[in-house]
């Protein structure tokens, strides 16, 4: 990012009250070096093309098993991708993190293990859940996170981690030990998804401590990552009250008392902070879709006649009206602020 002494904010408050055109707006932009330089743009596209040349590798792998399936034994195409696997460790070991090569090769090691998994599963029919193999590859594909230090790995093992929530929260839940030892049943569905957001806003409030102590290049996750872990979380929350309050059980009390301790956390951290709207605004869109649900229980167990349907739009006017009004401001002088 360009390192220039005004925030966007502030230049377009500038641009407003001198009622500039469009060519003294980009003349203006130039001058305060708010523009990416040609530099920037060639360091940013390199990196995508690293990252995409990895990921084609690793594509290729596995097309080229799938193509050979017929002519391959089912222990030949096991050893084949395991020796791909251990040459991808070889490669990590020899030019370790943050060696570019040390990177790809972890992010080719950590799709490797859920590539090894799946092979092995459908060579011999072990008759194992989708959720048990995307759990196993989160807890053996962890180390590998770790040690590459990359967004790129990092944001390959949370949807990992992700799939697995949602999988497990979601899809199977009666069939694993751990919702039959909580008595945990098809109805409690809402509470099962409020169970799914509370990693993603560990992982979250982990990682803002940590990245508030250290520079921002040593942070465990970057702040894109960061915020989609946050909004991840709030996501299935949001998912979860408004499915409590959709479908009403005995326990979907809980889902609205984790939401709301949730809420509070983020409200709280962000306003002491005051360093980013983006954690209100979400919170904001969650509200709106809990209002939404509200209105929709309200008005079909009201026996309201279908003019009633016209609440939601108006709700969803009004509130993102009020939102913006409140929300627009306090991000520009909280930005302002921050630079």
């Amino acid at each position: 990012m360009p390192a220039h002494g005004l925030a966007r904010s502030e230049l377009d408050d500038l641009a407003r009250l001198a009622k500039l055109d469009s060519a003294a707006c980009e003349r203006l932009l130039v001058l305060a070096d708010a523009r990416p330089s040609a530099e920037e743009w060639r360091s940013a596209l390199i990196d995508f093309a690293r990252l995409g040349g990895t990921l084609a590798i690793g594509a290729g792998a596995i097309f080229f098993i799938a193509a050979n399936w017929s002519a391959l034994t089912p222990p030949g195409r096991i050893a084949l991708f395991q020796s791909l696997f251990a040459l991808c460790i070889g490669f990590a070991l020899w030019r370790p993190a943050p060696d570019l090569l040390g990177r790809a090769a972890l992010l080719l090691a950590l799709l490797g293990v859920g590539g090894l998994f799946a092979l092995f599963g459908q060579t011999y029919q072990t008759g194992a859940d989708v959720y048990e193999l995307f759990l196993l590859w989160a807890v053996l594909g962890l180390p590998f996170a770790l040690a590459a230090r990359w967004a790129a790995v990092s944001a390959t093992w949370l949807l990992v981690v992700n799939i697995a929530l949602a999988l497990l929260c979601g899809v199977v839940p009666s069939q694993h030990p751990l919702w039959a030892a909580l008595n945990l049943a098809e109805s409690s569905l809402a509470l099962r998804l409020s169970l799914a957001m509370l990693p993603n806003l560990l992982l979250w409030g982990l990682a803002e401590w940590q990245a508030r102590r250290v520079f921002t290049d040593h942070a465990w996750l970057p702040r894109w990552l960061r915020q989609l872990l946050l909004l991840t979380g709030l996501g299935y929350g949001t998912l979860a009250v408004s499915w409590a309050i959709l479908e009403w059980t005995s326990v979907s009390a809980w889902a609205l008392l984790l939401f709301a301790a949730a809420v509070a956390v983020v409200s709280t951290d962000t306003w002491v902070r005051k360093r980013e709207a983006l954690p209100l605004v979400a919170l904001a869109a969650c509200l709106i879709v809990i209002g939404l649900a509200a209105l929709g229980k309200w008005i079909g167990s009201s026996g309201s006649d279908e003019a009633m349907l016209w609440l939601l739009p108006l709700w969803v006017i009004a509130a993102s009206s009020v939102s913006a009004w409140v929300l627009v401001p306090l991000a520009r002088r909280w930005e302002a602020g921050s630079e």
